[in-house]
């Protein structure tokens, strides 16, 4: 009788520790994700700027199955001022790529006028377009590793407590 308590304790401990980790996992995948940087830059101070440069490149790609394909790549430079010290960047958001979509091209076009909001504490870093701005682009593929992972564990984790309890309420009637 003390071995099936031991064993039983054993898997309740087990599946609490599959709990404890899925859950660690997911808090790893946010962290890991872009989506704490985009919130904070909604709290940023802005200022005016100015685009100094819009670069469309065309690039011409191969599959593996021996087919073309053409991506479009924007690059904007935009230049700012804060506290009488001039900076360049091209981050239009937190997610800082150095390529964009070709709808960027037509909203950034060179000399316009734009509002730049700038992190209080290094203002190099700055984007034109603050918090989140596409949530399923927020994540890259470790992100999604470690939520996918988390969830399965915490999956695990609770179907293995209910068959605990199945069994234990089936041991004690018996």
């Amino acid at each position: 009788m003390q071995r099936k308590r031991d064993l039983f304790e054993y898997i309740i401990v087990r599946s609490r520790l599959s709990i404890v980790t899925g859950t660690l996992l997911i808090l790893i995948g946010f962290l890991v994700s872009d989506l704490p940087k985009m919130i904070s830059t909604l709290g940023w101070p802005t200022t005016s700027g100015t685009i100094i440069s819009r670069q469309i490149q065309s690039i011409r790609l191969q599959e593996y199955d021996g087919d073309f394909y053409e991506e479009i790549h924007v690059s904007i430079r935009y230049e700012f001022a804060v506290d009488e010290t001039r900076y360049e960047s091209w981050s239009i958001d937190a997610r800082d790529l150095a390529y964009y979509p070709p709808e960027i091209a037509e909203k950034y076009p060179v000399d316009k006028k734009v509002i730049v909001y700038y992190n209080p504490k290094e203002p190099i870093e700055s984007v034109l377009e603050p918090g989140v701005v596409n949530i399923f682009k927020a994540f890259d593929v470790f992100s999604y590793l470690f939520f996918f992972g988390g969830a399965y564990f915490i999956y695990a984790g609770i179907r293995k407590q209910k068959e605990n309890d199945f069994w234990q309420t089936y041991t004690a009637s018996h």
